[in-house]
């Protein structure tokens, strides 16, 4: 387990990990994430959101999904990645079940 507030390196940058307690005070640390697994993977790869709120919180990560999924939702409103089931893009609002995160058709990565 790390210390709140210690670094995790990624191949492509830093990210800062939140106290694993509490809620998070900046959500757009959710975003940035999610866009750095992203860019780390081939580009028509996915990734899990578990895989996002694991990169933030070592423990205590499962709080993190739902918040998880609302950045992820307001990522693809706007088409910078994918909300997927099956390999097929859902309503970023409307879904049930897993899903996978991929970049999307206005991927800036």
């Amino acid at each position: 387990m790390r210390p709140a507030g210690t670094q995790v390196l990624f191949t492509t940058s830093i990210v800062t990990r939140p106290p694993s307690h509490g809620k998070l005070e900046d959500m757009s640390i959710i975003a940035d994430t999610i866009r750095d697994l992203l860019s780390q993977r081939d580009p028509d790869k996915t990734i899990c959101p578990s895989e996002v709120a694991r990169a933030l919180r070592d423990d205590d990560w499962r709080d993190l999904m739902d918040p998880v999924r609302a950045e992820a939702a307001a990522l693809a409103d706007v088409g910078v990645i994918d909300i997927t089931q099956k390999g097929e893009a859902v309503d970023p609002h409307n879904y049930a079940g897993p899903i996978r995160l991929r970049r999307g058709p206005k991927w800036d990565g």
